[in-house]
């Protein structure tokens, strides 16, 4: 355990090292993203809005930490606990400083912390151009390592703008009060997106797609404006669903106003971009039903949103719910998932949760009245999905969320129509988690 400790010290210096001088060298603009919810769909956003008319490259699926931020910089794949393939990152990118190859001139990094200390040491180094901040949520995820206080969250999280170059910009959602308070104490230009009055880019005019009618109508998708600067965005987002999109378009939106990026080219940019797998993406079920896989992660925000959004969504089915833990909430674990227990009870039909600490979902279901009759409990995702498969019918709609701890795609798997293509829907399909 300490040389695997200490190995990793060393790597992430020479990483870090590496990171700095391609900096140095190749001089690319950098968009820095951060926040506690919508990190990554921001992130792929901001990257199709863009890539319309600048060479950019993003954070490879969610590489935020102090290895993946390098990585991205350098343009390197996480070589996991392969000790010659992490050699083999650090010669190749120390030749790129000497042989000098096209660089993207944007950089869009998404920037993690899953404890104190983390923005604040990477800011030590790097200087975004633009910094941009989602949303916290009342009980912030992580918050766990953060001594179960809110405020060192939402300070950390603050370094990032704080670290801005003397001419860059801070992008932020005006609709969250922690986001508004931190916009208050930096000294750079200001940018607001969100769903509320008085943003620079708000969003309005979100509503659901449908296809088919009648007995046949299914969810397939949502739509949303943009409005900026007297200019409309409009944008469908077929085979995906969440207020989530919407606001992180609104992000996209913001910053290609900043980029002098033409606003017309967002509606295809913001329309045809595929976000990460596992993001409240709409998939086939089997006998016909609908899948709405955020197996990704979960926040208490963030999975009351998704309920919030199948509570509204017009089915021909039952509402169907598959909830499983939401980890690193410290003291705030058991109102939590109360919480979220009370909110399932209200959005859906039937509830399934995976976990010791989604039982107090479970209870919080039944405080809120919903029948025990429809309460099934389990400890395995798998295994819940397998249950799920049983009761499932036509047109029933099924939400599937929880950390990635507990691995929720297993469920969805489980429910897949065609689970032969696993693979390419689902999160967490690489050979290394296989393995966990």
């Amino acid at each position: 355990m300490y040389m695997k400790s200490y190995f990793k010290t060393i790597l992430v210096y020479l990483l870090q090292a590496l990171a700095r001088a391609t900096l140095r060298v190749y001089t690319p603009k950098i968009i820095a993203v951060t926040g506690n919810i919508g990190k990554t769909s921001t992130k792929d956003a901001i990257f199709a809005a863009v890539s319309t008319t600048y060479s950019a490259r993003r954070s490879y699926k969610s590489f935020n930490s102090e290895i993946g931020v390098p990585l991205t910089i350098i343009g390197e794949d996480n070589q996991w606990g392969n000790v010659l393939g992490w050699l083999g990152v650090l010669a190749r990118g120390s030749i790129r400083l000497i042989v000098k190859e096209e660089y993207p001139k944007w950089l869009i990094l998404e920037v993690g912390a899953d404890a104190p200390g983390d923005i604040e040491k990477i800011t030590q180094w790097l200087k975004p151009d633009i910094a941009v901040l989602t949303q916290f949520g009342e009980t912030p995820v992580h918050i766990e390592n953060f001594k179960n206080d809110r405020s060192l969250v939402v300070r950390e999280k603050a370094f990032l703008p704080q670290a801005l170059k003397k001419d860059g910009v801070f992008v932020f959602c005006g609709d969250d009060p922690d986001c508004k308070e931190i916009a208050q104490n930096i000294s750079r230009t200001h940018v607001s997106f969100g769903m509320q009055e008085g943003n620079v880019v708000q969003v309005k005019n979100d509503t659901f797609l449908y296809q088919g009618e009648g007995l046949e109508k299914k969810i397939s998708g949502m739509q949303y404006e943009l409005h900026v600067h007297g200019k409309v965005v409009r944008v469908q987002r077929a085979g995906y669903l969440g207020r989530t999109y919407a606001v992180s378009g609104a992000a996209a939106c913001a910053v290609a106003s900043l980029l002098d990026i033409d606003l017309a080219l967002l509606d295809n940019a913001l329309t045809e971009y595929s976000p990460e797998p596992g993001r409240m993406k709409i998939l086939d079920g089997v006998k016909d039903s609908i899948i709405i896989d955020d197996t990704y992660n979960a926040a208490p925000k963030a999975v009351k949103h998704a309920l919030d959004m199948i509570q509204s969504i017009d089915v021909q089915g039952k509402k169907i719910a598959i909830l499983g833990d939401m980890l690193e909430l410290g003291k705030h674990t058991e109102k939590a998932h109360k919480d979220i227990g009370m909110a399932a009870a209200q959005a859906c039909h039937t509830l399934i949760t995976v976990g010791l600490r989604a039982r107090f979902i479970a209870e919080g279901a039944l405080n809120a009245g919903m029948s025990e009759d429809k309460i099934f409990q389990f400890e395995n995702s798998r295994l819940a999905g397998k249950f799920a498969e049983t009761i499932v019918e036509k047109n029933d709609v099924v939400l599937v969320k929880g950390s990635q701890g507990i691995r929720m795609e297993k469920a969805v798997e489980e429910l897949l129509r065609y689970p032969e293509f696993a693979a390419d829907l689902l999160v967490r399909q690489a050979e290394e988690w296989k393995t966990r």
